[in-house]
């Protein structure tokens, strides 16, 4: 089995790579946030096991080696790992590394990419897992980058550098699969860490709407959701911002919307025809007001981001479920839409006057 990315390439591991593996493998630096690291004697082993195993075999696990697409040399650069987490649900775990001196370039991302391409293309999955070191903000990152979200923390699951440590746990379901690949790069940048989310989701959705443009944009990619919260004033109550103290309480007004984009010099659009919606959104996501009674939306205020419309379904992206359920993937019919719509809404634009990266505002610079 090869499974064949744009730069590099995944082939299952064969004894002519034992001893990298066997390198791999009991490499500490490589393996830091794990609990323990193997022998090399017992990491040979485990490998004469794993080649001893029929690849076809119910519940085998699959051990490729990475190597770069351009390399004539062949010379192996990494490990990924698919196995059965749960064979009867369905359930698979991806794990993944790469040496250091080829880190930073994006190869363990590609590599973690045609995992889940084999697990739910091929292996018809309904969820693939990956967990990690809470200290391993890199793998985090890049979990959440691919698709995948926390869904657990399993508290002092792991011992640690003599300590107990928590472990993530991460998930993907093939139907947000399926939806990422429908909406692409649109679908990535919603992503928000589960542990930025502080705050109550009635008052974060703004945030998160408003992140997920500024990434899709890539006007933000080192901003985090509590950096632009700050930017956006997110808890300070509405008399303060110089709105009407009854002001409903949805944490981000329009107006904070548009002042953080016109203090940055950002283009954008506010206002949309009915039979605009579904040309406009072929130039990028709009992030909408919305509400009613509570049943779809908040009777307050509810920030969505809409990024698709077909016929009379639009789809959009809601950062409440993604708090409470993971099913943000969401869709509505035209009509039911309209009668939610507060006739707030927000699109970045490009066109032709350079727009500027995001670059946090200090208070004496802020307009009120």
């Amino acid at each position: 089995m090869k499974l064949q990315g744009e730069r590099i390439e995944l082939t299952l591991s064969t004894e002519q790579d034992l001893d990298f593996l066997c390198r791999m493998e009991c490499d500490k630096d490589l393996w830091h946030f794990e609990e323990s690291v193997p022998s090399v004697e017992e990491a040979r082993e485990n490998c004469l096991e794993k080649f001893a195993v029929d690849e076809d075999e119910e519940g085998a696990s699959y051990d490729f080696v990475v190597r770069l697409a351009s390399d004539q040399t062949a010379t192996p650069i990494g490990i990924a790992q698919i196995w059965s987490y749960v064979d009867w649900r369905k359930s698979w775990e991806i794990g993944f590394a790469i040496i250091p001196e080829y880190g930073g370039h994006g190869y363990g991302r590609e590599a973690a990419e045609l995992l889940l391409a084999l697990a739910f293309n091929k292996f018809g999955a309904h969820k693939v897992v990956g967990m990690c070191n809470a200290h391993n903000h890199r793998s985090s990152a890049l979990m959440e980058h691919i698709g995948m979200r926390r869904e657990g923390v399993f508290k002092e699951e792991l011992y640690w550098n003599e300590r107990w440590t928590d472990q993530y746990f991460y998930s993907i379901l093939d139907s947000e699969y399926a939806a990422q690949a429908k909406f692409g790069m649109m679908y990535r940048s919603f992503f928000v860490s589960q542990h930025d989310q502080d705050y109550h989701p009635e008052v974060a959705c703004g945030v998160a709407s408003l992140l997920m443009l500024l990434r899709y944009h890539q006007l933000a990619d080192e901003v985090t959701f509590l950096l632009l919260a700050q930017e956006l004033r997110l808890t300070d109550p509405p008399a303060i911002k110089g709105y009407q103290a009854t002001d409903p309480p949805i944490g981000v007004y329009p107006e904070d919307v548009y002042r953080f984009l016109l203090d940055r010099k950002i283009l954008f659009r506010v206002s949309f025809f009915k039979h605009e919606w579904e040309t406009c959104l072929l130039s990028g996501p709009i992030m909408v007001l919305m509400r009613d009674d509570g049943d779809e939306f908040e009777p307050h205020g509810h920030w969505v981001v809409v990024v698709d419309k077909e016929g009379p379904v639009f789809t959009y992206l809601d950062p409440w479920y993604k708090g409470d359920s993971g099913e943000y993937v969401r869709q509505i019919e035209e009509s039911a839409f309209f009668e939610c719509f507060t006739g707030c809404a927000c699109q970045i634009i490009q066109k032709g006057h350079g727009v500027t990266k995001f670059i946090p505002v200090s208070e004496g610079e802020r307009q009120l």
